[in-house]
């Protein structure tokens, strides 16, 4: 069973200013064994894009940066899906319905803290 952390639903909007940009945050989990699986998705009216982190998180705070742009790695649907192109970033970031980190890495039990979520815009926006 996977139990993603979902945003608050002020931040889902048009957040098109970012594109270019990153979301950056901090993982912990403990224990340490992982499997790996999407570790971000972003959705809006169908459109599914998924990003695989390079690294799991580690039982210390492990902080992640991921780009938003084409360029940045995301798939369509998960992470077997093909590259993301400009337009479907671009049309997800426009009208942001739901932004998933991943926070369940292996089977219970385990702990797992998310913290400094922040989304930054970039040079790239429209």
């Amino acid at each position: 069973m996977q139990i993603p952390y979902v945003t608050d639903k002020l931040l889902l909007a048009d957040v098109s200013s970012a594109y270019g940009g990153t979301l950056d945050f901090e993982l912990k989990q403990v224990p340490s064994s992982q499997c790996d699986s999407d570790d971000v998705v972003m959705v809006r009216a169908g459109l599914r894009l998924a990003f695989d982190t390079p690294y799991n998180p580690r039982v210390d705070c492990t902080s992640y940066s991921v780009v938003l742009h084409e360029s940045g790695g995301w798939q369509r649907n998960s992470m077997e899906g093909p590259l993301a192109i400009r337009a479907e970033l671009l049309t997800v970031l426009s009208n942001l319905e739901a932004l998933r980190i991943r926070g369940l890495f292996d089977g219970w039990p385990n702990i797992v803290g998310l913290d400094n979520v922040v989304l930054n815009g970039g040079p790239g926006a429209p």
